[in-house]
């Protein structure tokens, strides 16, 4: 449309049409769709001057029903994998190699899982399972190894027999945190033609560190919620779980604001990291030593 309308000479597109912008939206329970168009200037590849034309957007949500999800959760347990897509899984047994090397930087951090772990001869041997406590059924299983070379290994699978720990977490609250992640956290991303310069603004910038603290908190509820088996080793697992759930989400908070970002941007949006990254002790109910 605009490269023709080039050839007339006309670089806006109310001079030559009349239209009625397209604006539908529908939402249910499994989902939403939002489809609307804009009039606006864009500059279009091998063309010199910018162009009024009619961009059209979209925003597409779709989620699952909690059944299919167990379902899921289930058929995944018995392939011994995380549910999910598979290119979605790269590294699904813990940390990465780098992001180890890092963990083992901070001295608090490790000193911490190393007394914990010295209680166990070492290593925390423990089996994470999801419960739905309307049927009393085991919708999933997670082996887990914690020590100070791993750090954390994981593998789903049916529960192994000499567990030193186990934790089992209501998986109604789990469907809470994956609804949240996947409506809330997603929301803010839409479809735009290739014309658009699809550039994160500073609303969607500052939006994303604070649904990132908002699934800590989440999280952190869901772990205190969880059953522990022995009872006395609640109080370390708990720690040792939030302390490092905490440091992976701010492992980045200190790198510099997306650069197209203005000023007053980027000063904005570091005040509200460190009003949100600024106390541990607040955050975990704990002080972490760096």
């Amino acid at each position: 449309m605009a490269k023709r309308m080039e050839c007339l000479g006309i670089y806006d597109i109310n001079e030559i049409m009349d239209y009625d912008k397209i604006n539908i939206s529908y939402e249910s329970e499994y989902g939403s769709i939002e489809f609307w168009e804009e009039v606006e200037p864009v500059k279009v590849e091998d063309m010199e001057k910018d162009t009024v034309i009619i961009s059209p957007y979209m925003k597409l949500w779709i989620f699952p029903p909690k059944e299919f999800l167990r379902y899921e959760f289930k058929k995944a347990m018995e392939k011994g994998s995380f549910p999910g897509p598979p290119n979605e899984r790269e590294d699904e047994t813990g940390p990465s190699e780098k992001e180890k090397q890092e963990i083992k930087k901070d001295e608090g951090f490790m000193r911490k899982l190393r007394k914990i772990t010295d209680k166990y001869g070492g290593s925390l041997e423990a089996s994470v399972q999801l419960k739905d406590y309307e049927t009393g059924e085991m919708v999933f299983n997670i082996n887990v190894n914690i020590n100070p070379e791993d750090i954390l290994y994981m593998k789903p699978s049916f529960p192994e027999e000499g567990k030193e720990v186990t934790a089992t977490v209501n998986f109604e609250d789990v469907y809470e945190l994956v609804l949240f992640v996947e409506r809330d956290m997603k929301e803010v991303h839409k479809e735009t033609p290739p014309w658009i310069d699809d550039k994160k603004t500073a609303g969607e910038t500052i939006n994303e560190v604070i649904n990132g603290i908002k699934i800590f908190f989440k999280v952190r509820s869901l772990i205190n919620s969880a059953e522990y088996n022995p009872e006395s080793a609640e109080r370390d697992v708990k720690s040792l779980v939030r302390s490092f759930v905490w440091m992976m989400m701010t492992k980045n908070k200190d790198k510099d604001p997306p650069q197209d970002l203005t000023e007053e941007e980027k000063e904005k949006l570091k005040e509200m990291q460190g009003e949100l990254f600024g106390s541990k002790e607040t955050i975990t109910g704990e002080v972490i030593s760096n």
